[in-house]
């Protein structure tokens, strides 16, 4: 009876050790998950594939650090994507985009539309990953346009080429009567950034009418 006593009492021990074994298996897998996700790395992301980030164009989450009460003008810096600063500059009730690294706001480039407009909320970024770092080659935005006295207010989005924090625009979609808009803007970026000569190239229209906004 003994023997048999002992082999009930080897065989909880031994299912007791085997569940604090698969608690601590689990355990390490949820904690490296959790490292994982803190760290945003991504094991399947793979070399040229392209993808989307976001940054937030809202602008009492940013910092003046220009302002002419006199000139109606205002430049902000608001934060960004893969260690750029975004600098929106209000002027004549027009907002610009440029970008720059740490204080450095780069000194060519920046996109708008003539008309008054104002900023959508969020920059998407169009990104490529480079041997492992997500490197930025283009950016969307959304303008809202004044459409004049008693006139619909437009919405176009501007797809901008982007290197080393210099930009310019590359194609001007007319959103709300391009179907799928987004979309249109993405397919334009990825086709086309890499290859577009800022000083010898012309920027897209895309929509009914997009080349007749302004």
């Amino acid at each position: 009876l003994k023997p048999l006593g002992l082999a009930k009492s080897c065989g909880r021990s031994g299912q007791k050790m085997g569940a604090r074994f698969l608690m601590s298996f689990f355990d390490v897998r949820a904690t490296l998950l959790g490292v994982s996700l803190l760290f945003g790395l991504n094991t399947g992301a793979h070399a040229g594939e392209i993808s989307s980030s976001y940054s937030s164009l809202a602008l009492e989450k940013c910092t003046i650090i220009e302002q002419e009460p006199e000139f109606g003008t205002t430049t902000w810096k608001c934060a960004g994507q893969a260690g750029y600063a975004v600098y929106p500059t209000e002027a004549d009730l027009r907002f610009y985009l440029a970008f720059g690294k740490g204080d450095a706001m780069a000194t060519t480039g920046g996109a708008s539309v003539p008309p008054f407009n104002r900023l959508g909320g969020m920059l998407e970024w169009r990104v490529e990953n480079v041997k492992g770092v997500w490197t930025p080659f283009a950016t969307i935005v959304r303008y809202h346009t004044s459409g004049g006295t008693g006139e619909a207010e437009g919405q176009v989005l501007v797809v901008s080429k982007f290197e080393d924090g210099e930009t310019c625009p590359l194609a001007y979609i007319n959103a709300l009567v391009t179907p799928n808009a987004n979309a249109w803007a993405r397919s334009l970026a990825d086709k086309m950034a890499r290859d577009f000569v800022c000083s010898r190239d012309k920027p897209h229209y895309v929509g009914k009418g997009a080349n007749e906004l302004w």
